[in-house]
């Protein structure tokens, strides 16, 4: 129970890691434009999609090392 467990983990870990890092490469000017007036600009708001993808990317290696 637990190995699927970790398996799904990982998994949705690394489905979201790809999302975010398409949002970063093609969609930040839709979400930019749905969001109120930033202080930042769309390559610093990418930044921080792109920096959110890592750090889930990471997870998933992380559940799959726990995993093997």
């Amino acid at each position: 129970m637990a190995r699927a467990v970790l398996l799904a983990g990982a998994v949705a870990w690394a489905i979201g890691g790809l999302a975010a890092t398409v949002v970063a490469a093609i969609g930040v000017e839709s979400l930019e434009s749905l969001l109120p007036p930033l202080a930042i600009d769309t390559d610093a708001l990418r930044g921080a999609i792109l920096a959110g993808a890592v750090a889930l990317g990471l997870g998933a290696v992380l559940h799959g090392a726990v995993l093997l």
